[in-house]
């Protein structure tokens, strides 16, 4: 009894909130997976990589008994989704940091101390066309190219649509 109601009140909070639109990063955090991959990636065919995008097995907020072996969650830049073909009206929409990026306003890049050594020309990835346009997460670091079939089968895709910028691994 105890149990259905916790049951209850954890998915009371998505009340109102599509579960499935969230991905699961943002909700659970993740803790039972012992490494993680991020792989910095930019567009080289728009059409391959909205194609990928919309069949990519993200992990969602919904719960999950049991938990999941592979998790999988994708975040976009502005640039990344200028790349997509995102119309700059639905871009335009979010916050102008969100749309200039982290070396986009040399003002903001002061404030946070990223002059000198920290500068954005002397970083690895994330100033000029070394933007990425999307970052992938996966975890376990091997969920990439054998755990997950279905992570694997659409590693194929990716790889059609996507170059890698940058592998960190954790």
């Amino acid at each position: 009894m105890a149990q259905a109601a916790m049951s209850a009140h954890t998915d009371s909070l998505g009340a109102g909130i599509d579960l499935n639109d969230i991905q699961g990063l943002l909700r659970f955090g993740f803790k039972h997976h012992t490494e993680a991959v991020f792989l910095l990636l930019r567009v080289k065919d728009a059409a391959a990589a909205r194609e990928w995008l919309g069949h990519v097995p993200v992990a969602s907020s919904v719960s999950q008994d049991p938990l999941p072996k592979t998790v999988l969650q994708v975040a976009l830049s502005s640039a990344g989704m200028h790349a997509l073909g995102v119309g700059a009206d639905v871009v335009g929409g979010f916050s102008e940091e969100f749309i200039e990026g982290m070396a986009g306003d040399a003002n903001r890049t002061r404030r946070l101390g990223d002059v000198g050594e920290n500068a954005p020309e002397q970083w690895d990835w994330g100033s000029g066309n070394r933007v990425p346009h999307s970052q992938r997460y996966s975890t376990p670091c091997p969920a990439i190219s054998r755990h997950s079939s279905g992570v694997s089968r659409h590693s194929a895709r990716l790889a059609s649509s996507c170059c890698i910028a940058c592998r960190q691994p954790t």
